[in-house]
């Protein structure tokens, strides 16, 4: 017995001791999980990952394992986690509903609809669960959808404030005002807090109801339970008044909230911005001397009649205010920190931090290594440096202590400059649930729904910034631009017609303004604009094409050639005029005629002998030897070799790497592709249809190692997650699967691939050949037989004919 045990102890103590498994799992998942309740982010990740190595299929630890990586920000592997658990335990509701919720985030909203949908299965009467199916519907576009919902949640509770709140949104987003109001009255009546009320109010104003919007202002002053409360309510009647013109009401509701909140800055600022905007500058600067002087010992009231000057435009006179705070109290760290900032901002709006405002903040930070608002402005600085990474873990570091709207901000800005674009999204969303009135947040989810195409979004958010800023010429623009493209032509002129046009305004903006007064077909409005803009410079080529394309809308492609030619012969150095012609020739009627291609090349050949490092150029060229080629099988090296020189000139352009990728593929260079492929993303991670294609590539090669192939299996992993309902990309993500001898899930991707395809398409053929090496190589051969007729039967000349009727051959052989 006792040579037993001590065998056991040389033996086996490294590595797991003579205690049970049971024991070691309980030991482990103590040790997790303290480490987890203290948010000891890392040391929980290793706890957690030592106990699913002894239990694999423990449901609790995937949760929590996928709790802790969420909160590293790890969150495809966080995903992951998630479906473990939940596939584990589908009974828990609870972290169904959490897996929905992170899939929502992760703009997977057909997984994410499967999932709530699992949940209504089994519980009909799940609130949270009908409204989360609601919300899933609406970013699908199916305000009907969200309607239905929200009417289900209120047949189980009517009075549902939450409901009643989102039902008004929907009602709102559908034109339906009388019942939007009829739903945010209801929401009062149920829960009449001063939110709510505000909530009333703003809708109120936004329709014109300005008396019963007064009405609603007052009894959120009333309903208010915290100072805070209250002061946000008077802060909002008072901006009320102001746009009423009734200048007085808003000075006695702003001198009602300082005698309420005495201390309250934003209250006291807000006074003086007042004064200062109608023409009370000494006043509002008296009042703020006045407050200092309540408060000598007190760096707080110079802070604030620093802020002043600083909104005023004065940065000398703010760095003085900051300079005394300071000498009041010569270790605060918001005077010290306002000080670095100030330095930065005498710069001007394009300065970087200096050597001496980091030096501030390294010092703040030496002596206070947690201190939140030494963070804050580290990750400000960094930004400001471009040191996005950096940045990013500063403001996290803010953020995990305690979350704001400001920090939230600038973390979702540095994402924005890394091009992880949902986790911007992500950051401006949370900055709105910390306060729902911070137009900075609604200002740049405008600006990225903008970029994303949501035009319907956009236009949203910017209406929202602008009802609040109506000087805000960037959002103007904005919500501008997402009108147009809506083709609400009408309400985009609307949004265009306050704007005042000067030389002040720099020229790319007046560009803008004058192509979006074109694209709403009001030419009259953009031509002063274009022609003040080629006064200016006689050369500048964007004014001259926005001309230009006013006669192309008109579909008067003569009118656009003489402009051109008359441009040319004054100008005939100006490049880009060439290759302006080359593309209105191809874009007339007989534009695909060999005369008109002839003078189009002639026109693209001497824009590059008179500026040969014009990459646009060079990629019209690319595309019209490309167009060529795929008209009559002509010019496809041309075209590779136009795309390469104009990858040597825009090395950094991952859209020009992506269509040389995808030349050489069809040119049949593999290797060349795949390294293409390699370089679109090495530029761009997030080019789902790179990691497709480039998945597919390594996955077909005959001589895929097994590391081409976890490579291949990946990038389809995430082509699948970006692209859940293309066709193309289950077919991919299926060959992966089949490559790497697992059938079985090959054969529902290929079986989706072809639901998804519709009748007749090419590539169906392809597909059943693929489904039936599936089902070959899983032991079904009745079904590979039938697959294999069917591919046959419907396509005389698919690509892969030959080789599905070889297979056939062999298996009707037996």
């Amino acid at each position: 017995m006792r040579v037993a045990a001590i065998l056991c102890v040389l033996l086996l103590a490294a590595a797991v001791g003579c205690t049970s498994k049971e024991t070691r799992i309980a030991e482990q998942r103590t040790a997790a999980d303290a480490f987890f309740e203290e948010k000891e982010w890392s040391e929980a990740k290793i706890a957690y990952m030592n106990l699913l190595q002894i239990a694999p299929n423990d449901a609790e630890a995937h949760y929590k394992m996928a709790e802790t990586l969420w909160a590293m920000q790890e969150y495809g592997e966080a995903l992951w986690q998630y479906k473990e658990a939940s596939r584990l335990a589908p009974e828990n509701t609870e972290w169904r509903m959490r897996l929905t919720q992170v899939l929502f985030a992760a703009r997977d909203y057909d997984t994410a609809l499967e999932q709530v949908s699992a949940v209504l299965e089994k519980d009909a009467q799940n609130i949270d669960a009908l409204l989360l199916r609601g919300a899933l519907k609406s970013v699908k576009g199916d305000i009907d959808g969200l309607l239905e919902d929200v009417e289900a949640s209120l047949a189980i509770n009517p009075d549902h404030p939450d409901s009643l709140a989102l039902k008004a949104q929907a009602l709102g987003r559908k034109g339906d005002i009388a019942g939007a109001e009829e739903a945010l009255r209801k929401l009062v009546a149920v829960k009449p807090t001063a939110s709510n009320h505000l909530s009333v109010a703003r809708f109120l104003a936004i329709i014109g109801k300005n008396d019963e919007a007064l009405v609603e202002l007052n009894a959120a002053i009333a309903a208010a339970e915290k100072p805070e409360e209250r002061t946000q309510a008077r802060l909002f009647l008072t901006n009320f008044y102001i746009n009423q013109g009734q200048n007085d009401k808003a000075e006695e509701v702003l001198l009602e909230a300082r005698a309420d909140a005495p201390d309250d800055a934003s209250v006291l600022l807000t006074l003086a911005r007042f004064y200062y905007a109608v023409d009370k500058g000494e006043q509002a600067e008296a009042m703020l001397e006045e407050s200092v002087k309540m408060q000598p010992d007190s760096a707080e009231p110079l802070l604030v009649l620093a802020d002043y000057h600083r909104r005023a435009g004065n940065v000398a006179q703010a760095i003085a205010d900051v300079d005394r705070a300071i000498a009041v109290e010569p270790k605060s760290e918001a005077a010290r920190l306002r000080r670095a900032e100030l330095i930065v901002d005498q710069k001007g709006e394009e300065a970087t931090p200096t050597e001496e405002s980091w030096t501030i903040v390294r010092e703040v930070l030496k002596d206070n290594p947690r201190s939140l608002l030494g963070l804050f402005t580290e990750g400000k600085f960094y930004l400001l440096d471009k040191k996005y990474a950096e940045a990013a873990t500063s403001l996290r570091r803010v953020i995990d202590e305690q979350p704001s709207a400001a920090a939230h901000v600038l973390l979702g800005t540095a994402y924005l400059a890394q091009k992880q674009n949902d986790l911007a999204r992500s950051e401006f969303l949370q900055a709105l649930q910390v306060d729902a009135q911070y137009t900075p947040a609604r200002s740049q989810l405008s600006a990225l729904y903008l970029g994303a195409g949501e035009d319907e979004n956009a236009a949203r958010e910017a209406k929202l910034v602008l009802d609040q800023s109506p000087k805000d010429l960037r959002i103007r623009l904005i919500l501008a631009e997402a009108l147009t493209r809506l083709k609400r032509i009408h309400e985009a002129r609307e949004v265009l017609r306050p704007i005042e046009v000067t030389e002040a305004m720099p020229a790319p903006m007046r560009l803008k303004i004058a192509q979006l007064y074109r694209r709403t077909r009001d030419t009259k409005a953009a031509a002063p604009i274009l022609q003040a803009l080629l006064k200016e410079n006689p050369t500048d080529p964007a004014a001259m094409g926005e001309l230009i394309q006013a006669d192309l809308d008109e579909r008067n492609h003569e009118a656009a050639l003489v402009k051109i030619d008359a441009f040319l012969e004054e100008q005939p150095d100006n490049v880009p005029l060439y290759e302006m012609r080359a593309k209105v020739r191809l874009a007339s009627p007989g534009g695909d005629k060999p005369e008109s291609i002839e003078l189009a090349l002639a026109d693209l050949n001497t824009s590059i002998e008179k500026d040969p490092k014009r990459v646009e150029t060079v990629v019209t060229l690319g595309k019209l030897y490309r167009t060529m080629w795929q008209r009559d099988g002509s010019h496809l090296d041309d075209s590779i070799n136009a795309y390469k020189k104009a990858r040597e000139l825009d090395p950094q352009n991952a859209l020009i790497a992506l269509e040389l990728a995808a030349l050489t593929e069809q040119a049949g260079r593999y290797p060349e592709a795949i390294e293409n492929y390699e370089t679109v993303l090495r530029l761009d991670q997030d080019q789902a249809g790179a990691k497709n294609n480039l998945a597919w590539l390594l996955a077909d090669n005959a001589n895929a190692s097994p590391a081409d192939l976890d490579r291949a299996l990946q990038l389809a992993q995430d082509a699948k997650n970006a692209m859940p309902n293309d066709p193309s990309v289950a077919d991919t993500l299926g060959w992966v699967m089949y490559k790497k001898g697992i059938p079985s899930a090959a054969i529902a991707l290929f079986r989706e691939s072809i639901d998804g395809y519709p009748e007749g398409h090419p590539l169906r053929g392809t597909v059943r050949y693929h489904l039936a090496a599936a089902y070959e190589k899983n032991g079904e051969r009745d079904r590979a037989v039938q697959e294999l007729k069917r591919a046959l039967d419907e396509d005389s000349n698919f690509n892969e004919r030959e080789a599905a009727e070889k297979l056939l051959k062999e298996l009707q052989a037996g």
